[in-house]
């Protein structure tokens, strides 16, 4: 009994194997023929297509990777042409300078006595700019160098006859002996737009 059972299941099971659809096309449907229910099996492909298909996807991934570089430079040339028409509009510097210095020694003929009982002695020298300014333009003095005897001494600088050409530098001295030596660096600087304003008035 035991035996038909086990013979009776091994036949079913071999029916339903054999009815499974496991290389089976979809039967072509006629006019007026109803559709039947098929199972939709994923076609197999074979180990040798699967390096075509690897190479195909690294392809893609290669133009995938080349078209975000190439979105990239893009980005940054259209930044930079940005940055480029900025600077473009800033309007160029309004502030003109000079600069440079005078060396004074003690056998220097522009060194006058001025008041021969407060021992007073002055140097007077005309300093004209490389380029003339738009207008008269501030002057900042320094004093760099000196080179003085054992004993007190009052000393004074300034810039006197301010023109847009150049000025007069001016030194005071007061003590028994004479300066040495003393070097006075100078800077000019005058804004250009504030001096086209005061023409235009």
């Amino acid at each position: 009994m035991k035996a038909l059972v086990l013979f009776l299941a091994l036949l079913s099971f071999a029916v339903i194997l054999a009815n499974q659809p496991w290389d089976r096309q979809p039967a072509p449907t006629t006019p007026g023929s109803s559709p039947t229910s098929q199972a939709n099996w994923l076609p197999w492909t074979p180990d040798k297509q699967l390096p075509e298909l690897q190479q195909r996807l690294a392809q893609v991934e290669e133009r995938l990777q080349k078209g975000l570089q190439e979105a990239s430079l893009a980005q940054r040339v259209a930044e930079t042409e940005q940055k480029l028409a900025q600077m473009a509009a800033i309007p160029p510097a309004s502030l003109q300078m000079d600069n440079g210095f005078v060396l004074v020694k003690k056998g220097d003929s522009n060194w006058k006595l001025t008041d021969i009982f407060a021992r007073l002695r002055q140097f007077r020298q005309r300093v004209t700019f490389a380029k003339p300014f738009a207008q008269p333009p501030r002057i900042m003095l320094g004093i760099t160098l000196i080179e003085l005897p054992a004993e007190k001494l009052r000393l004074q600088t300034r810039a006197e006859e301010i023109d847009s050409n150049g000025f007069t530098l001016v030194f005071e001295s007061r003590s028994e002996s004479r300066i040495e030596e003393m070097q006075v660096d100078w800077f000019a600087f005058a804004d250009r737009a504030a001096a086209q304003g005061t023409q235009a008035r």
